[in-house]
């Protein structure tokens, strides 16, 4: 198809790539696929609790440059106001923003300024309230800041539904999660291997449900397991690091990316998708978890149904019911009734096929032009 965009320049705004990287890496990517000079605008937390305005750009390799740092999020979104309605305040440019949160009342007021197109993503939708009083409050301002500033300027919302009967404005955009595949060919081996090993990666959180899992786990009698857990330092992760350290086949790690975890897969490796996902008001995955793990060229196991993987043999969704003291067992005799020399290969293209970013990117061009937005 061919497209008929003129603006060739997108700046994607994110409160912090460093723990998005995997996925705004990716987007990134393949708007540049599409023939669009890119370039990142992030706003990251220091160690000494000051924030920092940062330029990304990508070449051959991603150049990091310092811009501005200032002691309140106020003040360095003042200052990202400054630069984008100064040097990207162009018909021709297209701004694509990764929600703001709260923050977008800082930084709201300054988009009724530009001519540029905008285009402002929801990752989860609906947002999840919280249970506190001031997280619901926080997410009221939010949703008033949003309709004020946001909707009435942004020439489409993409948005990632985890939830079946959610009611869609007429500007969202219903996407899925999308995943970089980093070596078309897997370098798993798990032939002639009797051990499992559980792999757990993300920035791991309550609602992954990895609690009820490891309760499961450690009351599993027979083969070798292990189970290894990547995640940045949330405070889930220090949670159970503390209360399971001393566990002889459960290993905490630090936060790696996806390539650099696929280099150290090796025997019989099954994925752990979200198992709690419920607890935060989903009823639909929309996780770039199981994403992950199929790039990786592994199995998975979820809970909740995922529109990416209807009919695929190569996930295995429990329920409430299957915590019973006999999860592990069945898990392990579903991964024997799949497992074949060429399976992980087999997973490994079905990613390349249908979970890339190229294949949302062009969704959301499609929808541009079907709409006349650069017309």
């Amino acid at each position: 198809m061919k497209q008929q965009i003129e603006t060739k320049k997108l700046v994607y705004i994110s409160l912090s790539f460093s723990t998005y990287k995997n996925k705004i890496k990716g987007q990134i990517d393949a708007w540049k696929s599409k023939g669009y000079l890119s370039e990142l605008l992030s706003i990251e937390t220091e160690s000494n609790g000051s924030y920092s305005l940062i330029k990304y750009t990508f070449d051959k390799k991603i150049h990091r440059v310092f811009v501005y740092e200032g002691k309140s999020k106020k003040e360095v979104f003042k200052e990202l106001g400054r630069i984008v309605t100064n040097d990207y305040n162009s018909s021709e440019i297209l701004i694509y923003i990764r929600r703001l949160g709260i923050n977008i009342v800082y930084f709201g007021k300054y988009l009724s300024k530009l001519s540029s197109k905008i285009i402002y993503e929801i990752p989860t939708f609906p947002i999840d309230t919280g249970t506190s009083f001031i997280k619901r409050l926080g997410l009221y301002c939010e949703n008033f800041f949003f309709n004020y500033y946001v909707y009435p300027k942004a020439e489409l919302i993409p948005v990632f539904v985890q939830a079946k009967d959610s009611k869609l404005k007429e500007k969202f955009f219903p996407l899925q999660n999308a995943v970089v595949v980093e070596n078309e060919i897997s370098k798993i081996n798990n032939d002639n291997n009797d051990s499992f090993n559980f792999v757990f990666f993300g920035n791991l959180q309550k609602w992954h449900g990895l609690q009820k899992f490891i309760s499961e786990f450690l009351v599993f009698e027979g083969e070798n397991v292990i189970l290894s857990i990547y995640s940045s330092e949330t405070d889930e992760f220090k949670f159970l690091k503390n209360k399971y350290k001393s566990e002889n086949n459960i290993f905490f790690y630090d936060a790696i990316s996806l390539l650099e975890l696929e280099n150290k897969l090796d025997g019989n490796v099954i994925g752990i998708g979200g198992l709690d996902y419920e607890s935060r008001g989903a009823d639909i995955d929309t996780s770039l978890k199981n994403k992950d793990y199929t790039a990786l060229g592994i199995p998975f196991i979820y809970k909740l149904t995922d529109l990416s993987f209807i009919n695929y043999k190569y996930g295995l969704k429990i329920s409430n019911t299957d915590f019973n003291g006999k999860l592990i067992i069945k898990i392990i005799s579903w991964y024997k009734s799949i497992h074949y020399p060429g399976m992980n290969q087999e997973i490994k293209d079905y990613a390349i096929q249908y979970l890339t970013y190229d294949k949302q990117i062009e969704l959301i061009l499609r929808k541009l032009n079907k709409c006349n937005i650069f017309q």
